[in-house]
């Protein structure tokens, strides 16, 4: 009954759940067909049990010309092309003619004539779109109908695109290839709202006119001080992120702070550090889950130091050494030369954070989020204003919508004490009434699935002697993707019980599944024994009744002389 397929997520769920108990099997009924999250066949572990698949659903192919898929970037960026591709297939319809059509706002833009010349037909097609100015844009792709086809439901997908004009450049620098260097570079591109260039010192001191803000990994370092870069940093004044590692110079680095920020007693000396998030500040508004999420990380090697830094330095996290909580950060901001604003990360080896969360949760949804938060609060300036409410413009259906809010007083101090109304409208002009719970030092709301459509939002607080008012909208994307596909996928149950050790087992001989899983000779029972120790104090009447027989022994043997 749910509206999508993660045949994936159970699947890893169990495994990791019943990892160290005795699991003989998995029965999976399923029509293989996911929707939703990795292909099954291919988790980040093998599986440690086998599966005996279930095929449900419909095995006969019907006559039907559907669109598989529709692929775009719902963020945009003004000046930038639009590119739809659709995918097309059509079951025994060969010979048949139809016509693909784009429309825009329910206005026919574009059509496409689809030829089908097999009776298994499949072919893709792209549509390229170009808009003059920012805002929220409903495209609907549509198939006509063909003569008794099985089902309509499928012949039609929206794309609903937000196209924004902020769009900023940020360089990431390194005189020597890092798998840091890759991971942060992959982390930031998955940011509509950012150019990420991966470029050499020596070649980016041309392009800093351009740009927003600037990552040096491990530069200035042992070979190459990058004097010329950092000048010329310094006076465009440029937000710049320093990355610290083995490779580093930090001696000529802390030339360029008010105070030396990083004193080695010996050169070369570094230890392992855990990541130790400032919880109380939560400068960033991170999520429950981000934090969990980084206490399976590894740690970082960081230089073996004091650190010195501001009274007015922001922390976001501090180094765990072994199990013992330091004050020393980890990753901070602070100001450089001529009052530039600067972040950094004491440490190198970040990359496998990446590869940590993948392992554990096959995603690189927290390290992205956290990274990005990382660039977005390097490159924002002076907040000037005051009452500031953030949502997406686009949701997908049956997705948690969440909102954030900040305030802040006369002084930019942030007030974690209002109440902020949120006032929500749709198409209906319905109206339902929100607070924001409090979550220091911001606010956030999360709305339960909402249906697909267009809202309208507004945001209010009331201050001691200020009222603010903030009003925006967004779109619940539509997501109708179990109706997309019908047919069952035998391919994909019959290799995920290949590989696992199982077994396909058609629905009417599902009988015999119980002999199947008596004859699995990895499927046996376990014993368990424990062992209980009992000191003989606590068992008086044994150990009186054992000092009896020894007095006895002792009396006898000496009454015989023996």
């Amino acid at each position: 009954t749910d509206n999508r397929t993660n045949i994936a997520e159970v699947l890893n769920y169990i495994q990791n759940y019943y990892e160290f108990e005795n699991l003989g099997a998995v029965v999976l009924f399923s029509d293989g067909n996911y929707n939703v999250g990795n292909n099954p066949l291919y988790g980040a572990r093998p599986f440690i049990y086998p599966i005996y698949t279930v095929p449900l659903g419909d095995t006969t192919i019907k006559k039907d010309c559907w669109i598989e898929k529709l692929i775009y970037n719902p963020n945009q960026y003004l000046g930038n092309n639009i590119r739809l591709q659709v995918s097309i297939k059509a079951h025994q319809f060969s010979g048949f003619k139809t016509t693909l059509r784009l429309y825009k706002n329910n206005e026919l833009i574009e059509s496409k004539p689809i030829q089908i010349n097999s009776s298994k037909f499949y072919q893709t097609f792209a549509f390229t779109i170009f808009e003059e100015k920012p805002g929220i844009f409903n495209y609907t792709v549509v198939i006509d109908s063909l003569p008794q086809e099985y089902t309509n439901e499928n012949n039609r997908r929206k794309a609903i695109i937000s196209i924004r004009s902020d769009k900023q450049h940020v360089a990431l620098v390194s005189s020597f290839p890092h798998p840091d260097v890759g991971s942060l570079f992959t982390s930031l591109s998955t940011n509509p709202a950012l150019n990420v260039y991966l470029i050499t010192p020596d070649k980016v001191i041309d392009s800093l006119n351009k740009l927003h803000g600037i990552v040096l990994y491990q530069l200035p370092n042992q070979l190459n001080t990058a004097s010329q870069l950092l000048k010329a940093i310094s006076e465009k004044q440029i937000p710049t992120l320093f990355v610290i590692g083995t490779q580093s110079n930090l001696s000529y680095l802390n030339q360029w702070f008010p105070n030396p920020i990083v004193q080695q007693s010996k050169a070369g000396q570094f230890e392992d550090a855990y990541i130790n998030l400032n919880v109380p500040e939560n400068l960033f508004n991170l999520s429950n889950d981000l934090k969990e999420t980084f206490e399976l990380f590894p740690p970082l090697m960081v230089p073996f130091a004091s650190y010195q830094l501001p009274a007015n330095a922001d922390v976001i996290a501090y180094q765990r050494i072994r199990q013992i909580q330091t004050s020393k950060p980890l990753i901070s901001f602070t100001e450089w030369a001529n009052g530039t604003k600067a972040g950094i990360i004491f440490g190198e080896g970040f990359y496998r954070w990446r590869l940590a969360e993948y392992y554990h949760k096959q995603q690189h949804t927290n390290v992205n989020i956290f990274f990005n938060k990382l660039i977005q609060y390097l490159l924002s300036k002076q907040k000037k204003e005051r009452f500031v409410v953030r949502s997406m413009a686009v949701y997908n259906e049956y997705d948690p919508v969440r909102i954030e809010a900040e305030l802040y007083n006369k002084l930019f101090e942030p007030l974690s004490d209002a109440t902020i109304s949120f006032v929500l409208e749709d198409p209906t002009k319905k109206q339902f009434i929100f607070t924001f719970d409090k979550n220091y030092p911001f606010y956030e709301l999360k709305l339960a699935s909402l249906p697909a459509s267009e809202y309208k939002w507004k945001a209010q607080v009331q201050t001691e002697d200020e009222k603010f008012t903030r009003e925006g909208m967004f779109v619940i994307q539509q997501a109708n993707i179990e109706k997309q596909e019908y047919l069952t996928n035998m391919p994909l149950l019959q290799q995920l019980a290949i590989r696992t050790n199982g077994k396909l087992i058609p629905i009417d001989s599902i009988s015999k599944l119980p002999q199947l899983l008596e004859q699995n000779p990895n499927i046996v029972p376990v014993s368990n024994s424990t062992e209980n120790f009992i000191t003989l104090l606590d068992i008086r009447w044994l150990l009186i009744f054992m000092v009896g027989l020894l007095a006895i022994e002792w009396f006898l043997r000496r009454y015989f002389g023996s």
